[in-house]
């Protein structure tokens, strides 16, 4: 028992063992209290709900006879008629896709959330193509979006 200097005896108290000081001071939370998931409702407002799905699939352009790469994204819709922007990567052309939603595995009762994404739209393709040394800029046939990504 050590006793402090000044103090009567019966004040006297026990001394804590030294240690070596913490150089930080006391341990540091990283994230006190903070839930596992990230919330971005509050991070990002009402308009990433705006935000429209982009569907990829493919087209056949009956101009060149052959297949490309189509990613559309929704414009307007009437009833299950679709109007869509799309980029084609044949003379990376920029158009425009009517289409109509064939199935969804969704709407089959299949539970599996990457299968939601699986959806077939039927549609045609026409569009422009930017790249000046092609034979042919007008791209257009018919089109699938098999793939629908919701944001």
């Amino acid at each position: 028992m050590t006793v402090t200097p000044n103090l009567p005896a019966e004040l006297a108290v026990e001394a804590p063992v030294a240690s070596t000081p913490d150089i930080l001071g006391d341990p540091i939370e990283i994230l006190p209290d903070s839930p596992a998931t990230i919330d971005l409702s509050s991070a990002l407002p009402g308009w990433v709900d705006k935000i429209p799905n982009t569907k990829l699939g493919f087209m056949y352009n009956l101009n060149n006879k052959n297949f490309s790469q189509i990613t559309t994204f929704e414009l307007a819709s009437w009833k299950k008629l679709n109007l869509e922007g799309a980029i084609s990567t044949d003379n990376a052309a920029i158009g425009a896709t009517v289409s109509y939603p064939i199935v969804a595995l969704k709407d089959l009762g299949v539970n599996v959330p990457v299968l939601d994404w699986i959806t077939c739209n039927v549609g045609f393709t026409g569009a422009y193509g930017l790249d000046a040394g092609s034979d042919s800029r007008w791209v257009y046939g018919p089109s699938v979006t098999l793939i629908d990504l919701k944001w």
